[in-house]
Order: C-alpha cells, then structure tokens, then sequence
C-alpha cells in the first residue's frame, strides 16, 4: 500500500536526487522516506541496519545505511521541522521519532517510485537521549531497523510519460516497473539500467542527446548508453553485482571494458553500422570520445577489488569507473551551480582523464564533496 504523502512533502522528497526526509502521516505519527539508486533500494529491502546518529551542537541530522559495516553509506539533513521546544537545539520530528515505539519506513527510488512502506517497531530511547544530553559523549544513536521490508504488496508502475518517451520499454522491454521481478541475480542488472537512465535523463534530453540500448543494424548491442552533447560522444555501460565474490566482480568489470572497447572501435571506424539514425550522424562528426563504467558500489575495498583489472589491460584501453550514486551526486552538484551543466558534467570527466592518462593510472571515482564540489578517486 502506498504512503499518502502531503503535497508539499511529496514535493521536497522528489527534489531530492538521494537522501532522507523525516515528515508525519495524517495521524502524526512519524515517516522516514529514504530516496536512494537501485543497489541501496535492494539492500535496504534485505535488511541492512538503518541508523540515525544525532551530534551535539550540530544542526546535521546523519542517516547511515550499513550495507558494509567498513563503509557504510549515510546522508546528512535538516530543517524537517521547526525546533523541539522542550530540546531546542533539536528539531521537533527527531525528538518525536526517538519517542516513538514505531514509525512508517518509506523507501523510494529515483523515479519517486516507491518501492516498500513498512511499520517499523523500535525502543522509546528518550531517557536515555535525556541522559546523554549531560554526559560527554558527542554522538547519540537511534536505531531504527535491521529487518527485511516486504515489498510483494506495493503496487506496479506504468509511467506513460516514460512509457512515451522510451518507446514502451520502461525496464526490461516491458512497459511496467515492479521491484520484485528485479531482485534476483540475473535480473539486478535491469534494475540499475533502469535506475541511471532515469538519473541520466535528469541532465541529458531522451532520444536527442541521450540514447539507451543502442544496437548494432545486425542487431548485435552497441553499448547501454550513449550520449552525445555538441561535438563529444560518451559510451557508458552499468554494471551491477550483487554477490560479494571478486571473481564476479572482475567478471562483471572486465566484460564492460572488453564491450566499451568494441563499441570505441565501431564508433571511430564503422559509424554506419549503427541502427539508429541519430546516433549515426552523431558519430559522423564528433571531436572527443570518453568511456564511462557506471557499478555499484557495496562498501568492498575498490583499490584491491580493481588490481586484477588494471593487471588485465593497459590504462588507455580503460574507461574511467564511477560508482552510481557519486555520479548523481556529482551530476546534481554541477546542474545546482551551473546554468552549463551538461558542458561541465562531460567536461570535468574528460579533464581527469586527461590528467590521468598522463600519468598511466586507472581511474576509479568513488567519493565526491558536496561541500567543494571535488571528485574523490580510489589511490
């Protein structure tokens, strides 16, 4: 059943490109909305921990999503509520949530799609929040849920403006969305391509400058995206592994190197080999040509997980590798601070892999600064 939102929450919600937002149903009783890719929507079904850690005399209210214990994922926010009267330098919903013996748990994905809403049971922790407001410890922990969410009821999706746009393959060559069907190896992979084709579109227009599943006139694939913007062609391919054996990992990895690498080669050399006539022409007369790897990244140790790649083939065979959710953040950040966004977004890419080819190094994007605007890469 899906959660009957406010209008102006709903709105606030679906700015978000990721994150959290804290709000009351119609009874007043607390909601958490967690908006999160593909990879973390799975997780948090499968009942990874959910944490809400609050620290003194920070205005930041921090959710962390422990997929991986190591590094786990989080999302800071606030300005939810007016202040809580009686703990002022907390706001209103917060000190409500602690209180709580349940809340409701919305999760979302980034077509505002919801995916499960849950009754969540917790502790009533406010003596103890009350305790630690005199002692010294600077971090309060609110533990909100570590069980499975059940998702077999929520509804299925048919988006007819998407549907129209993408001429009726919403995922899968099917003209619906429901999460169920994707969960299961073998079919995760559909789910992120749906995911970052919704994210992709946020910044690129369908069918103009961005092109999905593009196929060969043998119809053999090309690559899964392809964007095209003034004179620079970007192939991209998404991977997504869900066992946490390195074997798939490299797998998974070195089969979109190997398919990047082909598409590069049809590209410069037999453009007209391309079935979509759009396309075609974009590749008739482009100036720059950049190779994107779009993975999930489960909290695993990229620099170890990656050695075998860079052992397999040479750095300039290699496209550059950005884990999903740093790209939307990255991507988010330059479409906030720049009129030029779609410039820039392939722009700043093409600089670091520029710089670093220079330098023979493979590049791994794996962190980004919202605060700076700074692209963090695996060393």
């Amino acid at each position: 059943m899906l959660h009957d939102y406010e209008k102006m929450t709903f709105e606030r919600i679906q700015t978000l490109p990721q994150g959290f937002y804290l709000s009351y149903d119609n009874d007043g009783n607390v909601v958490l909305s967690i908006k999160a890719v593909a990879g973390v929507v799975t997780s948090i079904v499968k009942g990874c921990p959910i944490t809400l850690y609050l620290i003194k005399d920070e205005k930041l209210t921090t959710l962390y999503i422990i997929d991986n214990p190591q590094m786990p994922l989080y999302f800071k926010g606030m300005d939810f509520t007016d202040k809580h009267t009686e703990f002022p330098n907390f706001e209103e919903v917060v000190i409500e949530l602690i209180k709580a013996e349940s809340f409701s748990l919305v999760l979302l994905n980034e077509a505002n799609y919801q995916i499960a809403n849950s009754k969540i049971n917790k502790a009533n922790s406010i003596n103890i929040f009350k305790k630690w407001l005199g002692d010294s410890e600077q971090v309060f922990e609110i533990i909100l849920s570590n069980t499975s969410l059940k998702t077999e009821n929520m509804p299925m999706y048919i988006d007819s403006f998407q549907n129209k746009i993408w001429d009726y393959k919403l995922i899968h060559n099917k003209a619906y969305f429901k999460f169920d069907e994707y969960t299961k190896d073998g079919k995760h992979g559909y789910h992120q391509e749906f995911s970052f084709r919704n994210i992709l579109s946020i910044y690129y227009e369908p069918n103009k400058e961005l092109f999905h599943s593009i196929k060969k006139s043998n119809g053999e694939e090309f690559t899964d995206f392809v964007l095209i913007y003034e004179r620079a062609v970007v192939l991209i391919e998404s991977k997504y592994t869900i066992s946490s054996k390195q074997t798939m990992f490299n797998k998974a990895i070195s089969k979109a190197v190997k398919q990047l690498a082909n598409a590069e080669k049809t590209a410069i050399e037999k453009p007209d080999f391309i079935a979509d006539p759009k396309v075609r022409q974009g590749l008739a007369n482009f100036e720059v040509l950049l190779k994107i790897c779009i993975f999930y990244d489960d909290g695993r140790d990229l620099s170890n997980s990656f050695k075998n790649i860079s052992a397999s083939f040479t750095p300039e065979t290699l496209p550059i590798f950005i884990s999903i959710d740093i790209f939307y953040q990255f991507a988010s950040y330059l479409q906030i601070h720049n009129e030029n966004y779609k410039y820039y977004i392939i722009k700043n890419l093409l600089r670091i892999r520029a710089d670093y080819s220079k330098k023979n190094q493979i590049i791994i994007i794996n962190g980004f600064n919202i605060n700076t605007g700074v692209i963090e890469l695996v060393k």
